[in-house]
């Protein structure tokens, strides 16, 4: 029986506003054979839960520049002030 890839995804999405930012991060595996050991036997780095984690984590590196201010806009060109 052949196995089927897995895909992860993660998205971002703004916690007040409900607004989806888009996607962050995500990956595609299929498994290699059959594992035999119960999950909680072995250590993260060999589940495929840790897939999670590892979205989660480049989900992390990606939006970290959503969190700094944006630039100001260039003189002239601020829709607030009659530009652009």
């Amino acid at each position: 029986m052949q196995s089927l890839p897995l895909r992860r995804r993660g998205i971002a999405v703004d916690a007040v506003s409900h607004a989806c930012f888009g996607l962050v991060g995500g990956d595609v595996h299929t498994r290699d054979g059959v594992v035999t050991e119960h999950h909680r036997d072995r250590p993260l780095s060999e589940r495929e839960s840790r897939r999670w984690v590892e979205t989660a984590e480049r989900a992390k590196e990606v939006l970290a520049s959503a969190a700094e201010p944006a630039p100001e806009p260039a003189p002239g060109l601020d829709p607030e002030e009659g530009g652009g």
